[in-house]
Parts: structure tokens; sequence; C-alpha cells
């Protein structure tokens, strides 16, 4: 449960800087840089919701279900 909380404060703190960065960046001038941004933030919420499944969800699974087939 406490690596769920600490997944959960990393992406809001993502999204956060995320927020404060379109501020920065004018949207209408530069709307290239804001797709960018928000790709780049996707991109890394994703790959920490990847590496919590792979490391917390996966292990917890095997422990109930034996894989047989490894």
């Amino acid at each position: 449960m406490r690596e769920f909380i600490v997944l959960v404060g990393q992406l809001l703190s993502i999204s956060l800087l995320q927020m404060v960065l379109e501020v920065f960046i004018d949207p209408k001038e530069r709307p290239y840089h804001v797709k960018i941004l928000n790709i780049a933030c996707i991109m890394f919420c994703m790959f920490l919701l990847i590496q919590f499944v792979f490391n917390y969800i996966l292990g917890e699974i095997s422990t109930f279900i034996p894989i047989w087939f490894t």
C-alpha cells in the first residue's frame, strides 16, 4: 500500500509540474512545445505505471497463481 501512495504522489507531482510549465510556454505562440511537453509527461507517467506493475503487482499475482511455464 505504501508503494501505491508513492506512485500516486509521483503522478500528481508530474501533473503539477506539467501545469506549471504550461503557464510559462505560450500555447498560441509555441503549440509544438506544449505538445512535446504533454507527450513527455504522459510517457513518463506510463513508465512509472509499468514499472509499478512489474515490480509489485506481478510479484503479488505470482504468489497466488503458480507459473508452471517458466
